[in-house]
């Protein structure tokens, strides 16, 4: 993370946004080019933007209706604090069907399942992850048939101290910085998702094994390591496997599966799978295979 101005990644992510925008949704925007700067880094808070924008035009794709983007620097607190900030506050708001207070009162739950997000998809549980490594904070405002509105708020200004103490929340990964999840049950990719990202890696994630190869295709300079559940529709992770492998690609493969005996680890071994965890496996023994493929 480095000192940046989230103005101007914000207008190069609506850039993108305003080009695959459906013709039947309109985006407003009105962007403050004067605010302060923020600690942050570039990648995430464009994954932020487009996957809240991508929820918003989700709500709107029967009806239509109007994306909204704000920026603004405003004087708020953080969380229980009493202090008085300078901060950066990014709305996004949509005309589309809302939600109901009790989805509401789960809303950044990472068990909770409000729709599929696919390819590079984040969800919010996800989402607040990487807004609190960068001492913000997010909050979500929504009535059925209002619409919902997506309030981000980032600190102006940190100092050198106080970047060390963020840095300090966040364990140092590998050598493996970005990884490819691939699952095709929600609740559990969004799950480790979360867990990874607050371990300070970066990860994408699939909820098929041929969305997953698609992703890789187009990105494989990206990623350092796959980590993909066995057993899913259209592509299991063996054939994403066999997929990678035939095209000479060395990137390490974990499978998680709950078959495992000594011939299936020699089977997987064979079509190129390097490391083999059972389920159910922790969250801890994961990393800890990560960490050691980076060692």
């Amino acid at each position: 993370m480095k000192q940046q101005q989230l103005h101007a990644i914000i207008m190069e992510s609506l850039a993108f946004e305003r080009a695959v925008l459906p013709a039947n949704i309109e985006m407003k925007q009105d962007i403050d080019m004067n605010c302060g700067s923020i600690l942050c880094d570039k990648t995430q808070i464009q994954q932020i933007v487009i996957n809240l924008c991508n929820n918003a035009k989700h709500a709107m794709a029967e009806k239509g209706g109007t994306l909204t983007v704000d920026l603004h620097q405003v004087r708020t607190s953080f969380g229980t604090s009493d202090t008085i900030l300078e901060a950066l506050e990014l709305k996004i708001s949509d005309t589309g069907h809302g939600r109901d207070a009790e989805t509401l009162t789960k809303v950044i739950d990472p068990f909770l399942t409000i729709k599929g997000v696919g390819g590079t998809g984040l969800r919010l549980s996800a989402i607040n992850g990487i807004i609190e490594l960068m001492n913000g904070h997010i909050s979500v405002i929504s009535e059925i048939g209002e619409g919902t509105t997506y309030i981000i708020q980032f600190p102006v200004g940190i100092e050198h101290e106080e970047v060390t103490s963020i840095r300090s929340k966040v364990q140092t990964p590998s050598s493996f910085q970005c990884i490819l999840l691939v699952d095709d049950e929600t609740s559990i990719r969004d799950s480790i998702q979360r867990i990874l990202i607050r371990k300070g890696f970066t990860v994408d994630s699939a909820e098929d094994g041929k969305q997953a190869l698609d992703l890789f295709l187009a990105n494989s300079g990206r990623y350092d390591l796959i980590v993909t559940d066995l057993s899913m529709p259209i592509m299991s992770g063996a054939d994403l496997t066999v997929e990678i492998r035939k095209r000479g690609l060395k990137i390490p493969i974990i499978l998680s599966t709950g078959n495992l005996g000594t011939a299936d680890q020699e089977g997987y071994s064979n079509i190129g799978i390097d490391v083999c965890l059972k389920k159910p496996w922790t969250a801890e023994e994961l990393i800890a295979c990560i960490r050691e493929f980076g060692a």
